[in-house]
């Protein structure tokens, strides 16, 4: 008796914890289905999904099963994929990987080859790395975006690990300074053809690079955001002449302002419109297009390159 006891025990906690290695939240039709797909990807950096691209992804999984993977959290994107953006689909999955054994469980593989859209939450890169790669999950990856063709994309640490050249974070994040200072330091930890391929990421670098506002960013909600584009938010020595005049604009400001950036680089801080940063003063001669080009550059090509953003700037945006 004991030792049949003993046997149920050991039987019971096996089970527990394999059942422990993933959580499955479902939603939808458990039956499979087999759709038409189209192999697209979405990436998109942190914060709030956009919706429309999220549309777009939908579409292309032919209304099948969407598996959502992550290492963390739960099933934010049930709801929001299964019934928020009026796309019909048969399913959807957020299988959360507890451990690095979900990359060996049946379950999960069989959820996920018979996928017909995939998409990585953020999360920890570094986590998605050390748990997925050179695993059974790994090869289903590819031939998911290779083979079957499936719409796969991922949204921050989801969107980084798609690319051909992956920044793991297995030591960390790497701060601006530290970086720019030394592109060798050791948090920049770069991985190439090791882990997921995607054609058409071939040679890029997913990874989001971030040009801090000077400690003037604010985080605005979405309905908000829908009027930035007329009344003009930003940093105003960085805004091109369009956004203090409130007019509409558009991603020529953006070149703009990073031409603003790149002078202010080269010249160690001086604006190309008043080189002592006066702020009333450098508005009224952006508006006046009043350049004041630093003599402190000595390079010519600084200089050329430094011309070709402010005296012919028209002509290098209408190439955008």
């Amino acid at each position: 008796m004991k030792k049949l006891l003993l046997s149920i025990s050991l039987v019971i906690t096996m089970f527990y914890v394999k059942a422990q290695n993933y959580t499955s939240y479902f939603t939808g039709d458990t039956s499979d289905v087999n759709t038409p797909t189209v192999g697209v990807s979405v990436i998109m950096g942190g914060a709030t999904e956009h919706d429309s691209a999220m549309v777009w992804f939908l579409q292309h999984s032919g209304g099948g099963d969407v598996v959502v993977l992550r290492t963390s959290g739960s099933n934010g994107y049930n709801d929001y994929m299964y019934s928020q953006l009026g796309v019909s689909v048969n399913s959807v999955e957020t299988i959360v990987c507890n451990n690095a054994s979900a990359s060996n469980d049946p379950y999960v593989i069989h959820q996920l080859m018979n996928a017909e859209a995939l998409w990585f939450a953020g999360g920890d890169q570094w986590t998605y790395v050390s748990y997925w790669n050179n695993t059974p999950l790994d090869t289903i990856f590819n031939y998911l975006i290779n083979v079957k063709k499936i719409p796969v994309g991922g949204t921050s640490a989801g969107m980084a690990i798609l690319s051909h050249i992956v920044n793991t974070a297995e030591n960390g994040s790497a701060t601006s300074a530290a970086s720019l200072a030394n592109p060798y330091v050791s948090n920049i930890t770069l991985q190439k053809d090791e882990f997921i391929f995607t054609p058409w990421l071939n040679n890029v670098v997913t990874d989001t690079v971030k040009i801090c506002d000077m400690g003037e960013a604010k985080k605005m909600t979405r309905e908000f955001t829908k009027f930035s584009r007329k009344e003009g938010f930003g940093t105003e020595p960085y805004l091109a002449p369009e956004v203090l005049n409130g007019k509409e604009y558009g991603f020529k400001a953006d070149i703009w302002a990073i031409g603003i950036i790149f002078h202010k680089m080269l010249t160690k801080g001086g604006h190309p419109f008043n080189p002592n940063n006066e702020k009333n003063a450098i508005k009224e001669k952006v508006l006046g297009n009043e350049r004041e080009i630093s003599k402190n550059i000595k390079n010519p090509l600084f200089l050329t390159i430094l011309e070709g953003f402010f005296v012919n700037f028209t002509r290098i945006l209408s190439r955008f």
